[in-house]
């Protein structure tokens, strides 16, 4: 239900409204004209509910958390030109949310994050800074969440079936669903009161209390002194003359109510000499106000408005109402909302005392309107899924295969807001392995063991033969038809097989090769199945063995038999190992006599199964070593052979043989003269060099002078007799050269020497 209880009186705001926009400028009411604001459009249709107190509609916009307002304001102006014209465009308008400001703008927009209430005010200021009489009020109402709880049973089903799901008993799956939705109804302003406090006798110190005031809009302001009614303590403390009472805002702004006086006079009756908390005396009402009925300070009281209590000669203040010391004009301007302390000073070491609660008491008229309001559900249904089909009392739906099926559940509230929450229906399929073990030479001998998972145990079995174990044993040849139900109800059938195998003895077997055709091989076969004793029919020999020695190359066969007739046939190879495989490099197949040191790396290898146990080098069938890595130094010019034979521990050998050239170290035999003149006889000067590193060689032409007139690292490249710079022919004469390389041993030399041209 809504409801509205009254309207705000707005004098004040207005007055804060007109200084906002006028600064320290006032108005008169006499040159002012009337204003009325306007809503003239909206983003969200507004909501009219007729108050049945006054009989007012009240305009309301109903929105989700989340969704923005935007609201255009207008203005109508029935005095318009009596003192001075008023358009819209002169017109400022000011928007606010409980009373906080939000805008000055025509257009107002805001998103609602919260759930709640809201009061949204609208205010106009002409041009001569004048206020409307009146501020043009809407409410907003913000959806209170949903609370959606559906509960499904079973939550766990067989996969591939379809399955209705409803609020029916007929449905195969039953739902309901609790749904709470909240309700907003706007703070009451009520008085606050503090704790109790107890005021042990202290030197100067002082102790404090706080009360938290949250009833009013935020940013509320105290604009009027008269609306702070009352300060309110009740206390009890002896010698009043040793304490300062202070009041603080939320903002720090601080007045005095009291400052020590009266000297013994006391506030309420005080258990004076104890100095301990467990003996509270009786607390006395005082408070302070602007409009007190007492008209005079605490301290004009003490003179005349004192009670002598019974039992005790002490006199105590009477109960009443006083003005504060510092006037409540000071608290003008700070928030109603937030923290107020009441700070207690302690003077003198003489006494202690309580504060057994104060509070402020203010004009609850400044307070927001209260209202309220309730959300309802108008509807409710599972979104849409590709697996679910609606219906008006149920829903089908699908269950495709094994895992979690996600459904939507929705709810719609009278504001048009939806609300989701999630379900889960679970399926689990049986699973099967079926494990056989084939029937061997008819003997009735196979079995069959199923081994189950998923699904809902306790599993039920049931075979085509009518057992209920998951083992079947003693069986043929054939195939064999089975249905399990777990405990959900959920089912499969499926059939096992078991095969005969009339051939079906099966072998290990292991061999050894042949090695060089020695008759070396070897057959080894280990039956794994079958019964004992086993015979063996050999294709090559009449020998009822499972092991052969002795064997050469070649494709041996045998028929295996059992002692139940079972049989087996198999075909082995025995092969034939690899001859060593001879190799060697030398690091030079052409060397010099005078230093014809040559090193052989072995590179020789044997089958896998064999080792080496013998190299033998050599040199024009001259052993010289029986190292694995050797090495000979050749003393003479000429062509030699050099062999390496290879021997395995299986007694198989082999041999490879490369020839090394001996030869002089190097070869060179320069012209001693050359006729350049086109003949093609002679026409070049070209030094013979042999055997020497080609890319060492450096060939230099000088004439008598000294200068360089050819150079050429080619060794096939003679000197055609033109000069290195002018490309002329050089005149008859002696001319010297200088060549250098390095020979195949590595060692370089340089030669030297003349020669003539001649024409």
């Amino acid at each position: 239900m809504d409801t509205y209880l009254h309207k705000k009186n707005i004098k004040t705001f207005l007055t804060l409204i007109s200084i906002v926009f006028s600064g320290t400028k006032g108005y008169t009411q006499n040159i002012c004209q009337s204003i009325t604001p306007l809503i003239i459009n909206s983003s969200v249709n507004e909501t009219v509910i007729v108050d049945p107190e006054t009989n007012e509609g009240i305009i309301y916009y109903d929105l989700c958390q989340g969704e923005t307002l935007a609201l255009n304001a207008s203005a109508e102006f029935p005095e318009n030109n009596s003192s001075y014209p008023q358009t819209i465009e002169n017109t400022r308008f000011y928007w606010s949310i409980n009373d906080a400001e939000k805008s000055i703008s025509p257009s107002f927009s805001h998103e609602f994050n919260n759930s709640g209430g809201y009061v949204i005010s609208l205010y106009a200021i002409d041009s001569r800074d004048c206020p409307s009489d009146t501020h043009l009020e809407v409410f907003v109402r913000v959806s209170m969440p949903a609370k959606i709880n559906p509960i499904i049973s079973p939550a766990v089903v067989c996969p591939d079936i379809s399955y209705t799901i409803g609020y029916d008993d007929e449905s195969d799956i039953s739902l309901s669903t609790k749904i709470e939705v909240e309700s907003w109804e706007s703070p009451p302003c009520e008085d606050e009161f503090a704790k109790p406090l107890y005021l042990p006798d202290g030197n100067g110190v002082l102790y404090s209390t706080n009360i938290q005031i949250a009833c009013f809009d935020d940013e509320q302001l105290l604009l009027n002194v008269d609306d702070i009614l009352s300060v309110d303590l009740n206390i009890e403390h002896s010698y009043a003359g040793d304490l300062d009472i202070l009041l603080t805002a939320p903002n720090g702004v601080q007045v005095i109510l009291f400052e020590k006086t009266g000297s013994s006079i006391w506030l309420g009756e005080a258990t004076d000499d104890d100095d301990t908390p467990t003996n509270p005396g009786v607390g006395y009402n005082y408070g302070w106000s602007m409009n007190p009925t007492y008209n005079g300070l605490m301290s004009d009281g003490f003179e005349n408005n004192t009670v002598t209590f019974l039992n005790s000669d002490a006199e105590a203040l009477k109960p009443d109402t006083y003005l504060p010391v510092d006037d409540f004009k000071d608290l003008i301007g700070t928030p109603l909302n937030g923290i107020w302390t009441l700070s207690i000073k302690d003077n003198l070491k003489r006494d202690n005392g309580w504060i057994f609660s104060w509070g402020i008491n203010i004009n609850k008229e400044l307070a927001p309107p209260s209202w309220s309001f309730q959300n309802l559900i108008v509807d409710e249904y599972f979104t849409p899924n590709s697996n679910l089909t609606e219906s008006p009392n149920q829903s089908t739906f699908m269950m495709p295969q094994e895992g979690i099926q996600n459904f939507a559940y929705e709810v719609v509230d009278n504001f048009g807001c939806i609300y989701r929450e999630d379900l889960n229906i679970t399926a689990k399929s049986i699973e099967v392995q079926t494990v056989s073990t084939d029937e061997y030479c008819g003997d009735n001998n196979g079995a069959l063991n199923l081994q189950i998972n998923g699904g809902t145990p306790d599993y039920n079995i049931l075979w085509e033969s009518g057992s209920t174990s998951a083992n079947l044993s003693y069986l043929s040849e054939g195939i064999y038809q089975y249905t399990i139900t777990d405990a959900l109800g959920c089912s499969k059938t499926g059939a096992a097989r078991v095969l005969n195998n009339e051939m079906g003895l099966r072998f290990n077997t292991e061999t050894k090769k042949d090695h060089c055709q020695q008759g070396l091989g070897e057959i080894s076969i280990t039956p794994t199945n079958g019964t004992k004793p086993y015979f063996y029919e050999w294709n090559h020999s009449n020998e009822n063995q499972n092991q052969l020695k002795n064997l050469s190359k070649g494709l041996y066969s045998v028929q295996i038999t059992d002692d139940e007739g079972c049989m087996g046939h198999l075909e082995i190879d025995v092969i034939d190992s690899e001859d060593p495989k001879v190799n060697f490099l030398p690091d030079n197949d052409t060397v010099a006599y005078q230093k014809g040191e040559v090193i052989f790396l072995n590179q020789s290898t044997v089958d896998d199964e064999a080792s080496i146990i013998s190299a033998k080098w050599y040199v024009d069938g001259r052993l010289f070593s029986e190292d694995f890595q050797t090495q000979f130094n050749f003393i003479e010019m000429g062509i030699y052979t050099v062999s390496l034979s290879i021997t395995d521990d299986y007694d198989c050998s082999n041999s490879h043989s490369k020839e090394i050239v001996v030869t002089e170290n190097y070869f060179f035999w320069p012209p001693t003269a050359f006729s350049p003149n086109a003949d093609h006889i002679n026409d070049t000067f070209r030094p013979i060099v042999d055997r020497v590193n080609e890319s060492s060689f450096q060939l230099y032409i000088y004439d008598i002078w000294g200068e360089l007139l050819f150079q050429s690292n080619r060794i096939d490249q003679g000197w055609n007799g033109k000069r290195l710079n002018s490309n002329e022919v050089s005149q008859t004469g002696t001319y010297y050269y200088k060549i250098q390389f390095q020979s195949l041993l590595n060692d370089w030399h340089e030669k030297t020497g003349s020669f003539v041209l001649l024409k």
